[in-house]
């Protein structure tokens, strides 16, 4: 639960346009509904796109690194490659360092 309400709230920190805040707004619902494999794949979805914003890839990231996914490591190297705030770039580099040790 609490690291559930940590993914939200790090979700909610990355301000987006609205229709990438669609995707992140889904996975909280499917989240909060007890589908956290339908939030993980809608969140997958969504970075995948070939359009998808940083939102996107953070989140994804996020949920990847909260569930002990597999793949954390490549999307918050994506992540950080793709940001355009120095501060998020920062986290990001930060986590993937910790990821690695």
């Amino acid at each position: 639960m609490k690291r559930s309400l940590l993914f939200i709230a790090l979700c909610g920190l990355i301000s987006t346009p609205s229709w990438t805040q669609d995707s992140v707004t889904r996975a909280r619902q499917l989240e909060a509904s007890g589908n956290s494999a339908g939030a993980l794949q809608a969140l997958a979805d969504a970075a995948a796109r070939s359009g998808a914003s940083e939102n996107d890839l953070a989140a994804y990231a996020h949920a990847l690194d909260q569930y002990g996914g597999a793949g954390a490591r490549d999307a918050y190297a994506k992540f950080a490659a793709r940001s355009t705030s120095p501060l998020q770039k920062q986290s990001a580099l930060r986590r993937l360092v910790l990821l690695s040790l």
